[in-house]
């Protein structure tokens, strides 16, 4: 995103379980956050899945991959973390987290076109379109992945308000 967030937000990551499909949003200020977002999300993995991150991929454009590359190699070597690297328009193998993503994109272009929404809480829109992805469920799994990713059945009711 070109558009700094009313939050100050210049890019995110997400988190996606390639089981689940369950995806998780992380809002950034600047590219040095990715690995203290990463640590933030693998101790959530830990914590609630009892496991820990086995692959990572980063995908960025193209001038940014170095900088990106330079920063988490070590760490991502140190813990043992299968890992690769793809610019933003490379779509030769679509996988979960970019088809989550291309989702992501497609929610948040609606919610555009049928809100007054203004550019610089995209943020907001981003935080709300992957809770709606979560809380459906899609063509690979049965339950939502909300479900599958906490392993209990939370209740829509107080949550969504039309």
């Amino acid at each position: 995103m070109e558009v700094v967030s009313y939050n100050k937000h210049i890019l995110f990551v997400t988190f996606v379980s390639e089981y689940s499909d369950f995806g998780q949003v992380y809002l950034m200020k600047k590219y040095d956050d990715v690995l203290d977002t990463f640590h933030e999300f693998d101790r959530k993995v830990r914590m609630q899945r009892d496991t820990k991150v086995k692959k990572f991929k980063i995908e960025a454009e193209h001038g940014d991959m170095d900088s990106l590359h330079d920063l988490s190699r070590p760490t991502l070597a140190d813990l043992a973390i299968l890992y690769e690297y793809a610019t933003i328009y490379d779509h030769s193998h679509i996988r979960d987290a970019e088809r989550y993503n291309i989702r992501l994109k497609h929610t948040i272009e609606l919610m555009y076109r049928e809100s007054l929404l203004l550019k610089r809480y995209w943020d907001y829109a981003l935080k709300t379109a992957s809770y709606i992805l979560n809380f459906t469920p899609s063509d690979k799994i049965v339950s939502t992945p909300f479900q599958i990713w906490m392993i209990y059945i939370e209740s829509l009711e107080y949550h969504l308000k039309v």
